[in-house]
């Protein structure tokens, strides 16, 4: 279900979307220039003051091992000297301080942990009043977890969890229970497996204490078939499990007649007591795979199915009008797994059978039809009884 998401969840804040996929990461702006202090017995009132041209950036990949460089950057005067200043916190520049003294910076598990990792660039030249810039590298992402489960059949009731979600053109909105603002969570896309990477939860801006706290989520990179997303906190464990839309496939062939015995591919329907319910087992699937469903003759798609632990899918089509229909059975990469023949019934025909019209006019017809064949016993009986000899 795709439901509209308000514009002001947007406005409130942004969640911070890394896409670990790419490894390069690009980091926030850097913050104004300041000056520094003057040179030990210089006469600040003499001195020229450095000019920050252009400020550097600091970009990297934000994660274990990954290393911060600090690239670009114009100064006026050019021939400056630059000195660096790094340190770790949650925040830029607001920790302890690091060893490294260079350009570049690589990231350890305990700087993760804190959150950030800040640089001071101090420019200075003699006969010149230092100038410093400060820059800070956005928050680390932790180490990437490991797929909660194998495939999407491990994905159960019983390890869905609390969450809820809403969705607007590719975008997830998770809602998820008994967290805050700013907490990490990653992101997997099943049935295909895909990181989507870490979110951050969003802090609405309002003073009061939430239940629960969003992270917003770009699944629109999924293939079709990609329906369940899964939430685990940054040490790896599941919090739960949602529903996202999918685009249904366009049709494999484009009418029934392209449904032969050639490609039926050995899939069969098993009706169920449920009128217009059929489980039907497909052939060359896995457990966790999602398959898409397209009715014929007319196509109609009936949507994403996720095949069970057995290799079967539990169908209904009550969907599609009273007649014979054709099922195709299509896998997420667009293959054509086979197809089954399905009838679909009229159910409130079956349970009410005609309308009460009709049935009264039957019932009259057939009471007029045997009081015609009573009278005409009656008058036989009176003929021959009239005709008989006398004794």
């Amino acid at each position: 279900m795709s439901t509209m998401r308000s514009p002001s969840r947007r406005a409130r804040g942004a969640a911070l979307t890394w896409a670990l996929i790419a490894g390069i990461i690009a980091a926030p702006a850097a913050s104004a220039a300041t000056p520094a202090a003057p040179a030990a017995g210089s006469d600040p009132a003499t001195l020229s003051t450095i000019t920050v041209v252009s400020e550097p950036t600091l970009e990297g990949a934000r994660e274990v091992g990954g290393t911060l460089p600090v690239t670009g950057g114009v100064w006026e005067p050019a021939d400056v000297t630059l000195s660096y200043s790094w340190s770790f916190g949650d925040g830029c520049c607001a920790g302890g301080p690091l060893d490294t003294t260079g350009p570049a910076h690589v990231i350890t598990a305990g700087e993760a942990a804190m959150g950030f990792v800040g640089v001071t660039i101090t420019a200075s030249k003699d006969g010149y009043e230092s100038t410093t810039v400060n820059l800070s590298s956005g928050r680390i992402l932790p180490d990437v977890p490991a797929k909660p489960v194998a495939t999407a059949g491990g994905l159960t009731a019983a390890n869905r969890g609390t969450l809820s979600v809403t969705t607007e053109d590719g975008i997830a909105t998770i809602s998820i229970p008994g967290t805050g603002p700013g907490i990490m969570f990653y992101v997997y896309g099943y049935g295909l497996g895909t990181p989507l990477g870490f979110e951050e939860t969003i802090d609405p801006g309002v003073p009061e204490f939430q239940d629960a706290y969003d992270i917003e989520v770009d699944y629109s990179a999924l293939g079709p078939g990609a329906q369940r997303l899964t939430v685990q906190t940054a040490s790896g464990r599941l919090v739960g499990w949602v529903w996202v839309d999918a685009e249904p496939l366009a049709p494999p062939v484009p009418d029934s007649s392209g449904l032969t015995s050639e490609n039926a591919g050995g899939a069969s329907s098993n009706p169920t007591s449920t009128p217009n319910v059929t489980t039907i087992t497909v052939p060359g699937a896995d457990a966790g795979d999602s398959v898409h469903l397209t009715a014929f003759s007319t196509p109609t798609s009936l949507g994403w199915y996720t095949v069970e632990a057995d290799g079967t899918i539990r169908v209904d089509f009550s969907s599609l009008p009273a007649g014979d229909h054709k099922i195709a059975i299509v896998a997420s990469d667009g293959t054509l797994l086979g197809w089954v023949a399905v009838t679909a019934v009229d159910v409130a025909l079956a349970e009410t059978g005609p309308n009460d019209d009709a049935v009264r006019l039957a019932s009259v017809a057939a009471l007029a039809l045997l009081a015609g064949a009573a009278a005409l016993m009656t008058a036989r009986r009176g003929r021959r009884a009239t005709s008989a000899p006398s004794l």
